[in-house]
């Protein structure tokens, strides 16, 4: 165990990754000077937390790009995790026993649960801040752990401070992060007996605003022991060490989780690459064209409303001027103070061709799909979604999903595995022992997904409704109860409107038994009544049913 808390192995990960991630620096910074400002950290040694202060985005005249962005993050809030609405519920691998109420109610007041912890914690503004990550820089990361207060906290993290590790199959399985802290926070975090002795010395000089960059790991457990349960046998391990302190070649801490403790999403990945590519990458081009065309609209407007002049050079005996309102001095003055140039520009061409451009970085960046969600005039289903904007949906679809298994997932796991060992769930029933629960998306974007399927179920049903017209035996051939549990689950129906397989079991049993006794009854009564006709109806001087008797 000595020999796991040698920092030797991650530091020389984190200087292969480190170079690795400098490939790709120079394009993020373009990006954010672009796009996202105040995003990103590209300083060699440490966040650059002094310069988060400063003024960015000098490059940007026209901000169509990081308006554009602004509605695709908020257009993915809505769509993928609306703060208002489920987005999610849990649910089995074996469907019959999904039916079953009791696991229903329970999968479903657990969800409720995530739902309200996610509400009350900074979840949602996490998610968004990382939304907006990635449609610039195609990836965002974030890590989330206990709270006292809200159960659960997240960390979210910008482009250039952290780096990837990839597994065999190119998943992300490791984050590395270098941060600036100062000594003060060190000991306060760690502890004094677990510092360097360079550190302590500091603590003897009363240092304790003196920063030192630490690394802080979160991995797979390459050494994880399967038979422990202890930290030897977790499958994810969080580690901190100093960086350029190699002598104090131990850990400054270690701890383990059973589950992923971050979450790290990529738009779409090219090959083995540990980062990701997105709308920011692809709409580059244009939005520095557009800024080129602002500027260039700006001097065309400028010289063609305070030119610069043409004057006798015997007015003013000095230099000449292109700028604005500037004047050069000419020997010839027959036509007195005159402009220098006259500017020919059709500010009706410059605006067109900075509209077309402009409606294409909205296009690159999806505002149109995204603008139907989050609409302030009206929101639209999900049905009326996946109508209007069919193709688009198409092409989101690997996104979506992509989204949905390297960041929804890892969070949603986590924070169920936090909520059950703080004891914030029911009890479970005994049916769920050894069971894997599963994730199913319910959110706008996902239903309509899956919206070409509730129209087939719908199409079909219509289809045999008609049919049923002529011939009502072909509604033999239709599961209604069926029908409606997939129509309900595809739609992200609550559980409990749709009745479980077994309570409605137990409802037409009931039903069978009630209509059963009354029949019964009625034969009962039929009988007495039939009985009482015969006994009045006189034959002769006897009723008929003396007369019957006496056969």
């Amino acid at each position: 165990m000595q020999q796991d808390k040698k920092t030797s192995q991650d530091r020389k990960r984190l200087g292969e990754l480190e170079s690795e991630s400098q490939i790709w620096k120079p394009h993020w910074s373009e990006i954010a000077e672009y796009v996202n400002p105040r995003k990103g950290r590209f300083l060699v040694g440490g966040n650059s937390a002094s310069q988060a202060g400063k003024k960015k985005g000098r490059k940007i005249i026209n901000s169509t790009g990081t308006q554009a962005l602004r509605v695709l993050a908020a257009g993915l809030q809505g769509g993928m995790t609306p703060p208002d609405s489920p987005w999610l519920k849990l649910g089995l691998h074996d469907e019959e026993l999904e039916e079953y109420a009791p696991v229903r109610n329970w999968l479903h007041d657990v969800r409720n649960i995530m739902l309200d912890t996610f509400q009350e914690s900074n979840f949602y503004s996490t998610t968004h801040s990382n939304y907006r990550e990635l449609g610039a820089f195609g990836t965002c990361s974030m890590v989330m752990n206990e709270d006292f207060k809200t159960k659960i906290r997240c960390r979210p993290f910008t482009i250039g401070e952290y780096m990837f590790s990839l597994d065999e199959s190119y998943r992300v399985n490791g984050l590395y992060r270098p941060f600036d802290m100062s000594v003060a926070n060190i000991v306060a975090k760690f502890g004094k007996e677990n510092v360097s002795s360079k550190i302590k010395d500091e603590i003897k000089r009363k240092n304790f605003s003196r920063m030192y960059e630490v690394v802080h790991v979160i991995r797979e457990n390459q050494e994880r022991d399967g038979n422990k349960t202890s930290h030897e046998g977790q499958p994810w391990v969080d580690k901190y060490f100093e960086k350029g302190n190699k002598d104090h070649d131990v850990y400054l801490s270690e701890k383990s989780f059973h589950s992923k403790p971050f979450a790290a999403a990529r738009w779409d990945v090219t090959g083995i690459d540990p980062y990701g590519e997105g709308p920011g990458m692809d709409q580059l081009g244009d939005i520095k064209m557009l800024q080129k065309l602002e500027e260039k609209k700006l001097k065309a407007l400028d010289k063609s409303i305070d030119p610069s002049m043409n004057g006798p050079v015997g007015s003013q005996a000095n230099g000449g001027t292109g700028v604005s309102g500037g004047i050069n001095w000419v020997e010839d003055t027959r036509n007195g103070f005159v402009p220098t140039h006259l500017v020919q520009s059709s500010m009706q061409d410059t605006a067109y061709e900075i509209d077309r451009v402009e409606r294409r970085i909205e296009k690159g960046f999806y505002n149109d799909l995204f603008m139907s969600i989050i609409g302030t005039d009206k929101k639209m289903t999900a049905y009326e979604v996946a109508q209007r904007h069919a193709e688009k949906l198409v092409m989101l679809g690997p996104v979506i999903f992509r989204i949905q298994s390297e960041y929804h997932t890892p969070a949603v796991e986590r924070s169920f595995n936090i909520h059950k060992d703080l004891g914030a769930f029911p009890p479970m029933p005994e049916e769920l022992q050894g069971q894997n629960l599963k994730i199913k998306y319910i959110s706008p974007l996902a239903q309509a997904q899956r919206m070409v399927g509730i129209d087939s179920i719908q199409q079909t049903m219509n289809f045999a409704m008609s049919l049923a017209e002529a011939s009502p035996e072909v509604l033999d051939k239709i599961d209604f109860d069926e029908a409606v549990d997939q129509f309900g689950d595809m739609a992200g129906t609550p559980p409990k409107i749709v009745k479980s397989d077994d309570v409605v079991k137990e409802v037409r049993q009931l039903r069978e038994q009630k209509i059963a006794a009354q029949q019964q009854q009625e034969q009962i009564a039929a009988s007495a009544q039939n009985a009482k006709t015969l006994s009045e109806t006189k034959v002769d001087t006897n009723s008929l049913l003396d007369g019957l008797t006496k056969l």
